[in-house]
């Protein structure tokens, strides 16, 4: 079960040409399931995270101001209680249901972070050390041991089964798994609700929720391209001689010549 709980509305702006659903998009395998895509580097404005999924649930600033980077806008945490983005409904994915989390984040320093989390933190897709990753529901805590390095653009994946089995994902590789993921996953925020140990302190760049398991080339087509869910369909066009006016009924009127003169 997948539900999506209403709390309260506002609508951000988005700049540039963004696939907006499969339909249009350079990779349409990676909307399959997507349930929720918060991704600034897009062009994101304003007081609110547009949520680029199509289920329209924003996120809302709690003083955390926006910043650049190479990739685009980010959000920029620096490391205080409390310090979080609200999302606009809850979301709730029962027991049995497989999920997987993408985020995007630039540490600073020393720092830990949290993501897609309940309030208060009670549950959580990700929550990363320096040395560990960490996914949380209402059943049961995974963790597992593994670097990440600071102040370098860092990607983590982490998946979990119907049946409960966790794969972890750092920079495109997988670095480990688990059993036993049981219970529900709540979110109220797409980053942090809680003590200023959780807060993060860096940039955020993008995070994706899908209620199925994302595959290894997925995973990595995201760190080679942090836009791909985003990226769209380039279609290029050519005018023909026809299409340039003339007799056959061209859009700018005026009938083609030949190589000789007069009326094709």
């Amino acid at each position: 079960m997948f539900v999506i709980r209403s709390k309260y509305s506002g609508r951000p702006r988005i700049g540039g040409e963004i696939a907006k659903s499969a339909r249009n998009a350079a990779y349409p395998d990676m909307w399959q399931s997507l349930r929720g895509l918060w991704q600034p580097i897009s062009g994101n404005t304003g007081e609110l995270v547009n949520d680029l999924s199509g289920f329209g649930n924003y996120g809302t600033f709690d003083t955390m101001p926006w910043g650049m980077s190479r990739h685009g806008p980010v959000i920029t945490g620096t490391d205080i209680a409390n310090q979080h983005v609200s999302l606009k409904r809850q979301i709730v994915i029962a027991t049995g249901v497989p999920f997987s989390v993408w985020v995007m984040f630039k540490r600073t320093g020393a720092n830990d972070g949290i993501f897609l989390s309940e309030d208060g933190n009670t549950t959580y897709g990700l929550y990363y050390t320096t040395t560990a990753m960490f996914v949380r529901t209402s059943g049961s805590q995974e963790t597992l041991s593994h670097a990440n390095s600071a102040d370098v653009w860092n990607q983590m994946v982490i998946t979990r089964t119907g049946a409960g089995s966790v794969g972890y994902w750092l920079n495109g590789d997988p670095v480990g798994g688990d059993t036993g993921l049981i219970g529900t996953l709540t979110i109220d925020n797409l980053i942090n609700h809680g003590a200023a140990s959780f807060a993060i302190n860096g940039k955020f760049g993008a995070a994706g929720l899908w209620s199925r398991i994302l595959t290894k080339k997925q995973i990595r087509r995201l760190l080679r391209d942090p836009h791909a869910i985003t990226r769209p369909i380039v279609t290029r066009y050519r005018t023909s001689v026809a299409s340039a006016g003339g007799a056959r009924g061209g859009p700018l009127g005026g009938a083609l010549v030949g190589s000789l003169g007069g009326a094709i």
